[in-house]
C-alpha cells in the first residue's frame, strides 16, 4: 500500500511533499501516533512503556520507550527535534549518546525498537510503517 492510499484510508489528504517542519511538544506528537493507532484497531501499546522495570524488576532505572508492546517485546521511539538549529532533543550528541545507551539496553533484553520521526507521525504514515514492521516480525496477523 502506497502512502497516498493509506492516507485516504483513513480519511486524511496525501502528504504533498516534503513541508518544513512546525516545531510541536513531542507529547503532542506521541499522542498521535496513540490515537492513530487505537484508529486502526490495533493492539494497545503501553505509552512510555518502563522497560528496564518491567523486565529487570522495580529497582531497575526509570528509563522509558515512547510506545511499548511488552509481550511481544516491541517498541516504537518517536524521534523529535532531528531538524532542530543546534541539535533537538534527538540530534544533540548528548542526547544521541543517551538514546544509544537506552536502545543498546532494550536490545540486549531482546527488545526490538523501531524508530519513526514527527513528520512521519503527523502525516499518517507512522502507523503504516509500524503496522507492517510487525507484520513482517510475526507480531501482527
Amino acid at each position: 500500500m502506497s502512502v497516498a492510499e493509506y492516507m485516504r484510508s483513513i480519511g486524511r489528504p496525501a502528504p504533498e511533499g516534503r513541508k518544513r517542519a512546525r516545531k510541536a511538544p513531542s507529547r503532542e506528537v506521541q499522542h498521535t501516533f496513540g490515537k492513530l493507532w487505537a484508529l486502526e484497531g490495533l493492539p494497545p501499546p503501553v505509552e512510555e512503556w518502563r522497560f528496564l522495570q518491567d523486565i529487570d524488576g522495580p529497582g531497575a532505572p526509570a528509563s522509558a520507550l515512547d510506545y511499548g508492546w511488552p509481550a511481544l517485546r516491541f517498541a516504537v521511539e518517536v524521534d523529535g527535534g532531528i531538524w532542530m538549529r543546534g541539535g533537538g532533543a534527538h540530534s544533540h550528541p548528548r542526547d544521541i549518546l543517551r538514546n544509544m545507551d537506552k536502545a543498546n539496553a532494550a536490545t540486549v533484553r531482546g527488545v526490538r525498537i523501531y524508530r519513526v520521526t514527527t513528520d512521519q507521525v503527523r502525516s499518517g504514515v507512522a502507523v503504516a510503517l509500524v503496522r507492517e514492521a510487525m507484520r513482517a516480525l510475526k507480531l501482527l496477523e
